[in-house]
């Protein structure tokens, strides 16, 4: 997966940074919930992917 990491998104694997916010840091603030149905939208139409949560898709930092 890490090499998968490295090479960046593309038709199969998107990368999702998980940010958190709340008195206890305990509520999800990112990705937003429409963003993430639209992306499981698109990867069920290809019956195909995978989402890795925890990753910036920007720099690909884990």
């Amino acid at each position: 997966m890490l090499k998968q990491i490295a090479l960046d998104e593309d038709s199969t694997l998107e990368l999702k940074n998980v940010s958190f916010k709340g008195d206890r840091g305990d509520r999800v603030s990112a990705p937003h919930r429409n963003g993430m149905a639209d992306e499981l939208a698109a990867m069920a139409n290809t019956h195909t992917g995978i989402i890795l949560l925890g990753v910036d898709d920007k720099t690909r930092e884990i």
